[in-house]
């Protein structure tokens, strides 16, 4: 089976990726190709009383099969904050569902669905470079 290497198909992979993790939203750009942040219900990460949010821009370019990542971790409020850990929740019924975190898990994530479809990461330091 050829695995399509088409900039859709890459989109469409990492927005259905990114669907199945609940503490993230991902979504089609105005600007750029998607935008993640992180899910505003389950924003507070770590045991403290700052929220730290997450939010990333990209797009891809075909020709050179270049995506152009930028991603930004900011902290809001007071207090002690982990920047990576893990969250589990009991859900309704039988059993629980858990979730990492991490400055860096998601470019992990976009990286390996890039690398299937015969795209690199190119993280940028500037949101702009991320948009088109």
């Amino acid at each position: 089976m050829l695995l399509d290497l088409s900039r859709t198909a890459f989109l469409t992979d990492l927005i259905g990726t990114f669907a199945s993790n609940e503490a993230y939203t991902a979504e089609w750009g105005v600007d750029t190709d998607m935008t993640i942040a992180s899910n505003p219900v389950h924003g507070t990460w770590g045991t403290g009383k700052k929220r730290i949010e997450y939010s990333a821009a990209l797009k891809a370019v075909e020709a050179d099969r270049t995506v152009y990542f930028w991603e930004m971790l900011k902290e809001a409020s007071g207090g002690f904050e982990k920047p990576s850990g893990k969250k589990a929740e009991t859900v309704i019924g039988p059993g629980s569902t858990s979730w990492e975190w991490g400055y860096g898990t998601q470019r992990a994530l976009v990286e390996d669905v890039a690398a299937r479809h015969g795209f690199t990461v190119r993280v940028v330091l500037d949101r702009r470079s991320a948009t088109w």
